[in-house]
C-alpha cells in the first residue's frame, strides 16, 4: 500500500545535493491572472511517499493534472521504493495552459485510487480601478 504524506504545488521545489532537503519557494493556492487564457509559466510539485509492504519494489502509478473536469496532463510515473520505504517526487513543469477560472487539481493516482495531491483556484482577473480627476 501506498500513502501520500506531503504534497504541494509551487514556483520553485530545489533538492539539496548534499542534505538531501528540499526546500518549496512561493506556494501556490490562488492565482489571479490578467487574463485568459494564460500560461502557467513555472509549476513544481512535489510528493513525499511512504509504501507499506516488502521493501525492494518500484510500483507504478500515474500523475495527472485537471482544470476543473479537464484533464491537462496524464503520464504513469515509477515510484522507487527499492532503497527505502519513502520516496521523493519531484516534477517540473512549464508553460501549463490553463483556459479560464477554476481549481488546478495535481495528484498521484494508485490502482485508481487519488492517493495524494495538491489543488489550487485560478480567479477571475479583476478589473483595474479607474480614477477619474477633476480639473
Amino acid at each position: 500500500m501506498i500513502s501520500c504524506r506531503v504534497a504541494l504545488c509551487a514556483e520553485s521545489v530545489v533538492k539539496d545535493a548534499d542534505t538531501n532537503s528540499v526546500s518549496v519557494f512561493n506556494i501556490f493556492e490562488e492565482m489571479v491572472p490578467s487574463g485568459f487564457p494564460f500560461a502557467l509559466p513555472k509549476m513544481n510539485c512535489v510528493f513525499f511517499t511512504e509504501f507499506q509492504g516488502e521493501q525492494g519494489q518500484i510500483v507504478p502509478a500515474l500523475l495527472r493534472i485537471t482544470w476543473g473536469e479537464t484533464e491537462l496532463f496524464k503520464r504513469p510515473i515509477q515510484i522507487d521504493f527499492r532503497e527505502n520505504f519513502t520516496s521523493r517526487l519531484i516534477f517540473h513543469f512549464h508553460g501549463m495552459p490553463i483556459q479560464g477560472p477554476g481549481t488546478v487539481r495535481v495528484a498521484l493516482i494508485h490502482e485508481d485510487q487519488d492517493i495524494g495531491g495538491w489543488s489550487f483556484e485560478i480567479r477571475e482577473p479583476q478589473q483595474p480601478e479607474t480614477k477619474t480627476q477633476e480639473p
